[in-house]
């Protein structure tokens, strides 16, 4: 029987993106003794931006162009919560959840992905089609 480490940290990383999956493949591979590390985001498999073309043209399927986050999260010893966080409150250190009891932290992470703001572009609403965030459809049968 391996020895309880006494969680002393809590670390939340707000979002699937690209720097979250690789910090938490980085923390699986080499533990910090007493820190939980929790993922939040409202879907459980986020699109990996540079397999979107080869997506578009048919090239790749669902599973190869999304990465699945809770596996992810099962193994690297993560707690995976599929919610969206609806505010922050840096002072409580508290994250509140859509549907979902908040959450206390020591430090949180945020990478959610950047959205274009198309109102601030004179025509782009009308004529131009936005490629951030990627939108998320979840395949048939696959979970979200």
């Amino acid at each position: 029987m391996q020895p309880v480490t006494e969680l002393r940290r809590d670390l939340i990383l707000v979002g699937g993106g690209h720097s979250h999956v690789l910090a938490l493949r980085m923390l699986a591979m080499q533990p910090i003794a007493g820190l939980r590390i929790t993922l939040v985001s409202p879907h459980s498999h986020t699109p990996y931006s540079g397999m979107l073309p080869g997506l578009v043209a048919g090239h790749y399927s669902f599973e190869q162009a999304h990465i699945d986050l809770a596996r992810l999260c099962q193994w690297a010893g993560v707690r995976f919560i599929a919610a969206e966080v609806t505010a922050i409150d840096p002072l409580t250190r508290r994250l509140s959840l859509a549907g979902r009891p908040p959450l206390v932290y020591d430090v949180v992470s945020i990478d959610i992905g950047s959205q274009p703001e198309l109102d601030a572009v004179p025509g782009a609403g009308e004529y131009a089609t936005a490629v951030k965030p990627v939108a998320y459809s979840p395949a048939p049968g696959t979970a979200s």
